[in-house]
């Protein structure tokens, strides 16, 4: 019974979905034409993202990193 209703659910979410997408997909379309153009400052941004990422992953570690600061008296 409820393998039932979780297939029901699951059906109905899927088509909410495909109705939504499918009514967003002409703005979709009109900036298709702006994602090529910035296309290419992505690409020149890349190295500078990996270069990045160690920062992203250490930071939480630091000491001086707002998580591990004492809280105010």
């Amino acid at each position: 019974m409820t393998t039932d209703v979780t297939h029901q659910c699951a059906s109905v979410f899927l088509l909410f979905t495909f109705h939504v997408l499918l009514s967003l997909l002409p703005f979709a379309l009109c900036l298709l034409p702006f994602d090529f153009c910035l296309l290419p400052f992505h690409f020149c941004l890349l190295p500078f993202d990996f270069c990045l990422l160690p920062f992203d992953f250490f930071l939480p570690f630091f000491p001086t990193s707002t998580a591990h600061r004492a809280p105010p008296p």
